[in-house]
């Protein structure tokens, strides 16, 4: 009767153990709505996200400190870096001393010199096409390209760039879309754009 009560107990704690895991990895997953609404953006961040990006996100990143600043700047340790296609590298950009967050656009050298940076998109189920365009500029200008980004990756819309005098295909590997989606996955959390 006593093993027969032992396994019993085992049973229950291996299930409650994995109903437990199950919990966690899906309160820490990295996934998001299909689509971010421009209204909703902000750079404001709380007690709690921050927290939460701390002990959970900031692992996943490069750190660079700038206490002269009061900022801390975050890139994902699996960003694209200097590659010969046109890529963007997204940087979290975090006041701690006003509690805001930013995103940094920061293209690599292929596309350094090309302003305005022109992204061409294209639905290839319904024959839409478009662009979004970032003429550099302030903290709301960066956020709501790559928000435009995001949305269209989200969508599954084709990309491309204006590279060097041509359209080229742009956030194709999914290394580079991963990093890209995480990144801005990990900045709407902070910011409370969604939970």
């Amino acid at each position: 009767m006593y093993l027969l009560q032992c396994q019993i107990e085992e049973i229950i704690m291996n299930r409650i153990t994995i109903l437990l895991l199950a919990l966690v990895c899906t309160a820490c997953q990295i996934s998001g709505p299909k689509e971010v609404m421009e209204k909703d953006l902000n750079f404001s961040s709380t007690d709690d996200s921050e927290l939460f990006f701390k002990n959970v996100r900031q692992m996943y990143y490069d750190l660079e400190e700038l206490p002269e600043a009061n900022l801390n700047v975050f890139r994902i340790k699996e960003r694209a870096g200097e590659v010969n296609y046109p890529s963007i590298d997204l940087a979290i950009v975090w006041n701690w001393l006003k509690d805001e967050a930013y995103i940094l656009i920061e293209p690599n050298l292929v596309l350094a010199d090309e302003d305005p940076i022109v992204v061409f998109w294209s639905n290839r189920d319904t024959g839409e096409t478009g662009t979004y365009r970032y003429d550099k500029g302030n903290n709301m200008a960066q956020l709501s390209f790559v928000t435009k980004i995001y949305n269209g990756l989200m969508n599954g819309l084709y990309l491309e760039v204006w590279a060097r005098s041509r359209r080229q295909s742009f956030l194709e590997a999914s290394k580079d879309r991963e990093a890209f989606r995480k990144t801005m996955v990990d900045y709407y959390r902070l910011t409370r754009t969604f939970e």
